[in-house]
């Protein structure tokens, strides 16, 4: 019954956009009415964010972490990686990002850490920018079992690419993705499952469509999403519409996430950057820390909408406003490169938001 639940919940989220916000409500208000004491969730998966290091090869325009991050920048310890990996392991989490700020490839052991929580039988994915993708540690990655690779890549062009992420990277990552892909239908395997996932911005948007004639046939899925925002720990908004920002619904992720970051913090949200909302240290233990008051005060806030009393989420917006910011026909032409057919609306909706077409 709960199974057929959330699916029925996931197919809702996923096509019906207009009622994800009012959705993940709905599921707060189910979790924090339920009271669960473990962090592990009947209808939403819970998902573990493990910040294997906030160094970064790259400097992305929308990226938090690329403009001024105050915390001391390191590498996690790969014992504590394996203490924070037996502790979920412990209580039941399944599902491991071994990556929240920063570059995974860039830490020396993280082939090792992908491998350890492989042996633990957690399901692995994590998100690169694909620079250092190359072919001795693709055949290493292969080995582990990961299951999921998305490659983050927003500049559609080689002059796009070098200003959005700063980096002349463009030839160098399609060859390094291409590669991989290669080796991995040669080997027979099915894992990882290779994901690109450009993000509407207002300086692709006009672009953003080249991403299928590069990747089509290699990876195996292409979802193009919209470019987020948060003015705390951010001064570049490159949002092709710019929505206020001010979060107005309960954040459903207090009971579906967990974040540590490379010294051994726990937060309650993986795009927190500075960690302000810390719960405690890893040794404490996740499971006390899930369950501690200080993250009860937290849901207890976001039930009553009191957000301005945790300035990390009071202009944090529900990603699913910034996703359905774009009207649905508008953002298809975008995504299909059909700019020339716009309708008279479509044209004065961009322009009313500071856009040539």
């Amino acid at each position: 019954m709960l199974k057929s639940i959330r699916r029925f919940g996931n197919n809702l989220r996923e096509h019906v956009p207009k009622i994800r916000c009012a959705l993940n409500s709905l599921f707060f208000y189910y979790y924090f009415l339920k009271n669960p004491k473990r962090p592990c969730s009947d209808l939403l998966e819970f998902n573990l964010y493990i910040e294997t290091t906030n160094f970064c090869n790259y400097k992305c325009a929308m990226c938090e972490a690329s403009n001024g991050m105050e915390r001391k920048r390191g590498f996690m310890d790969f014992g504590l990686y394996k203490k924070v990996i037996d502790d979920a392991a412990d209580i039941g989490i399944r599902n491991i990002i071994p990556n929240v700020w920063g570059e995974p490839l860039l830490h020396p052991k993280f082939v090792e850490m992908v491998q350890y929580a492989k042996d633990k039988g957690f399901f692995v994915e994590f998100t690169t920018n694909g620079y250092l993708l190359d072919e001795a540690m693709g055949r290493k990655l292969l080995k582990t079992g990961v299951d999921s690779i998305i490659i983050s890549f927003h500049g559609l062009t080689p002059e796009g690419y070098k200003r959005i992420h700063g980096v002349d990277g463009f030839h160098k990552v399609i060859g390094n993705v291409k590669a991989f892909c290669k080796m991995k239908r040669e080997a027979g395997l099915t894992v990882p499952k290779v994901a690109v996932h450009p993000i509407i911005t207002n300086d692709n948007f006009k672009n953003v469509h080249k991403v299928f004639p590069i990747f089509n046939g290699i990876v195996d899925d292409i979802k193009i999403l919209s470019c987020a925002f948060h003015p705390g720990s951010n001064t570049n908004d490159l949002r092709l519409v710019r929505v206020p920002v001010q979060r107005r619904n309960p954040c459903i992720e207090l009971f579906t996430t967990l974040a540590v970051s490379w010294d051994g913090k726990v937060g309650l949200c993986h795009r927190d950057r500075e960690f302000k909302l810390m719960l405690g240290d890893a040794k404490e233990g996740l499971l006390k820390l899930f369950n501690s008051e200080k993250t009860r005060r937290y849901r207890r806030l976001h039930m009553f909408g009191q957000f301005d009393r945790m300035p990390v989420c009071a202009k944090c917006v529900d990603y699913n406003v910034d996703e359905d910011s774009i009207p649905s026909t508008l953002r298809r032409k975008i995504i299909n490169g059909d700019l020339k057919n716009l309708s008279k609306n479509e044209i004065e909706f961009l322009e009313s938001n500071g856009r040539c077409v």
